[in-house]
């Protein structure tokens, strides 16, 4: 008489074990899912603070209230710039890829992360290239534009992060973008250097508490979905 014995292949796992997988499982997917809402501040917190600590460093102060800013702490603050802006697009495109769904509010959403995405750089350039041209009409001296610049820079953030709060419901972008526009009068009222190194610290550093603050939400929020599966289950 033969003798049906099941392969290892077959054996159906621990069901215990099996829910676990699934929830290690469910909790990474809604990690890299909320990746974009905290790596932004840790990127851009970064380039700030070290940004802004160079063009401190590099800058000199003269006679009557003027200062002079080494072209090579500029070369620096715009490579630093220039590496998040890139490493942000990066991250745009690999949490965009390989994404599908027939649900038309995946494609409202998608159009609408776009250009959530590109509002700052081209805030950034339209704004700066304006200030340029203004400097070279009217030909304020550098510290005058320093301070202008900087006025301008963290203001366009802070608005950006406010209006992206209220549009993907981010209580932590929300209070960040505040926070940038306060942080706007800081060289006003400052003055360069010492404007400088307030944006390194409370506006880098600021970024990077951020970061920390999305990252503990985005696990609170993958752990909820973990204790949504035990109600499933319990149901």
């Amino acid at each position: 008489m033969l003798e049906n014995k099941s392969s290892d292949n077959e054996q159906i796992p621990n069901p215990v074990d099996a829910l676990n997988i699934v929830k290690t499982q469910r909790k990474r997917t809604n990690l890299a899912r909320n990746q974009g809402s905290y790596i932004h501040f840790g990127i851009w917190g970064a380039a700030w603070l070290i940004g802004y600590s160079i063009l401190a460093l590099g800058t000199t102060p003269l006679t009557g209230g003027d200062t002079t800013t080494s072209a090579w702490s500029f070369i620096i603050f715009a490579i630093a710039l220039i590496l998040a802006f890139i490493a942000s697009c990066l991250l745009n495109v690999r949490d965009a890829s390989g994404i599908r769904s027939e649900n038309p509010m995946f494609h409202y959403f998608k159009r609408m992360g776009k250009v959530a995405g590109w509002s700052y750089p081209l805030a950034f350039i339209f704004s700066m290239c304006g200030l340029a041209i203004f400097a070279d009409k009217y030909g304020p001296g550098n510290t005058e534009m320093s301070v202008l610049y900087n006025f301008v820079v963290p203001l366009i953030l802070g608005l950006i992060y406010w209006l992206q709060g209220a549009m993907y419901n981010d209580l932590t972008l929300s209070i960040t973008g505040v926070w940038m526009m306060a942080l706007s009068w800081s060289t006003i009222l400052a003055g360069i250097p010492v404007g400088y190194w307030i944006m390194a610290l409370l506006g880098g550093g600021g970024l990077l508490i951020a970061f920390l603050a999305a990252l503990i939400f985005a696990h609170h929020r993958a752990a909820e979905t973990v204790a949504n599966l035990d109600q499933e289950q319990h149901a």
